[in-house]
C-alpha cells in the first residue's frame, strides 16, 4: 500500500476536487493576515437551503490512510476553518486479516465521531449505505437486504456518535440500475428513514454512469435532495469504457440543479494538478478550480492529509471564487486535457477502484 503520510504540497492537492459559485457568500474574512476561513454559500435543496461550506472533508482512502493522530488534527482544523460538511461511509476504512477473520481498523466513521460529537451543532455529517436489493433476489431476500439497512444506519450512527445523520445515500449508483425497481426498494426505505428522522436529507452516489444518475433524478419519488459525483475537466472512463466523467457536469449537474437537488463534487482535481496538458504546459489548480466554480457545483469534498492543506485549501478557495471561465475557456480547458480521457490514466478511473479504496 502507498504511503498517504508526509504528503507534499503538490501531492496534496492532486487529491482535491473543486468548489462551487456562489450566489451568497458568508464567513469569509477579507483581511490577508486574518486566517482564511471557509465561506458557506446557500444551498437549495428541496423546498428549503442548507448554508454549506463550499468545500467539504472527505473521509475516503486518503483520510483513513493516516494515523489517528493524524486524523483528529486534519479534523479539528477543519473545523477551526469553518468546514461544516463531511462524508464518509461505512465501508471507509483499512482491513487486516486475523486467521480468518477479517478485521477493519482505521475506520472513518469512528474518526469522525471522535470529534466532530463535540461539534455537532456546527456540522453536516453525510455517509452512505452499501445495502442494494437486486431484482434476482426472491422478495423475502430484498426484504432481508432492506431491514439490514436499518442495522448498517444504527452502527454508523453509533460509531458516529450521533443520533441522526444530515446525509445519507445509497451507494454506487451504476448504469445497469433500474429506476423503477431503485423507486419500490432502496428508495422507499430511504423515504422511511427521513421519516423517522435518523436521516435528515436523502440523496444518491455514484462516480460510473451520469445518465443513469441523470435518469434517477428524474424518476424517483420524491426527487433526491443531493447527489455524490465526479466533476472534472477530463472524459476519462472506467476501465471497460462504460463511464465518461466529463459527462456529470453536462448531463446531470443542469438536471439536478432544475430540481434543486445539491450537488456535491469529487475528483475534479485528484491525479490533475501539475501534469502536462497536451500542449506539454502543467495544469494548474487555478485552472481547475476556476472550471469548477463555473460548472456551479454546491460544494467539494477534499480529503485533507493534515491541518496545514486544510489551511492552504482554505486560502486557495477564498482567492479562486471571483474568478469564471467563459463557455468557450471551458471548452478550450476541456480539449487540453483530452489525452487523460484514456480509460485508466488517472487512477480512479481503473475498473478496481471504488468509493474509498486506498490506492
Amino acid at each position: 500500500m502507498k504511503s498517504t503520510n508526509n504528503f507534499s504540497r503538490r501531492e496534496f492537492i492532486k487529491n482535491t476536487a473543486a468548489l462551487s459559485a456562489l450566489p451568497v457568500i458568508t464567513s469569509c474574512s477579507t483581511n490577508p493576515e486574518e486566517k482564511a476561513t471557509v465561506p458557506k454559500q446557500s444551498v437549495a435543496i428541496g423546498s428549503g437551503t442548507e448554508e454549506i461550506s463550499v468545500i467539504g472533508m472527505g473521509g475516503g482512502a486518503v483520510f483513513f490512510g493516516l494515523s489517528d493522530a493524524e486524523a483528529q488534527s486534519v479534523l479539528e482544523e477543519c473545523v477551526n476553518s469553518g468546514i461544516n460538511l463531511y462524508d464518509t461511509g461505512p465501508n471507509y476504512h483499512l482491513t487486516r486479516k486475523d486467521g480468518d477473520a477479517y478485521i477493519p481498523f482505521n475506520i472513518s466513521e469512528e474518526r469522525y465521531g471522535k470529534v466532530l460529537s463535540k461539534h455537532r451543532d456546527k456540522v453536516l455529517i453525510s455517509t452512505k449505505t452499501t445495502n442494494r436489493p437486486n431484482a434476482n433476489q426472491t422478495a423475502a431476500e430484498q426484504q432481508a437486504v432492506l431491514d439490514a439497512i436499518d442495522t448498517q444506519l444504527d452502527q454508523s450512527l453509533t460509531r458516529l456518535q450521533t443520533t441522526y445523520v444530515d446525509f445519507y445515500s445509497a451507494w454506487n449508483i451504476v448504469g445497469s440500475d433500474d429506476i423503477s425497481f431503485m423507486q419500490s426498494t432502496i428508495w422507499q426505505k430511504l423515504v422511511s428513514l427521513k421519516s423517522s428522522g435518523k436521516v435528515r436529507y436523502i440523496g444518491l452516489s455514484g462516480m460510473e454512469s451520469a445518465t443513469k444518475m441523470k435518469e434517477a433524478i428524474e424518476g424517483l419519488d420524491p426527487k433526491p435532495d443531493f447527489v455524490i459525483i465526479p466533476m472534472t475537466p477530463t472524459g476519462g472512463s472506467l476501465g471497460d469504457g462504460n463511464a465518461k466523467y466529463i459527462e456529470f457536469a453536462s448531463v446531470t449537474l443542469p438536471v439536478a440543479k432544475q430540481h434543486n437537488v445539491a450537488v456535491f463534487g469529487m475528483k475534479v482535481m485528484k491525479g490533475l494538478v501539475g501534469e502536462a496538458d497536451t500542449n506539454g504546459n502543467p495544469i494548474t489548480a487555478e485552472e481547475l478550480f476556476n472550471y469548477a466554480h463555473s460548472k456551479g457545483v454546491s460544494s467539494a469534498l477534499i480529503g485533507h492529509t493534515t491541518p496545514a492543506e486544510v489551511k492552504g485549501n482554505a486560502d486557495l478557495v477564498k482567492n479562486s471564487l471571483s474568478k469564471r471561465m467563459s463557455s468557450t475557456a471551458m471548452k478550450n480547458f476541456e480539449k487540453r486535457l483530452a489525452h487523460l480521457t484514456v480509460p485508466g490514466e488517472l487512477v480512479w478511473t481503473r475498473r478496481d477502484y471504488h468509493d474509498g479504496a486506498v490506492v
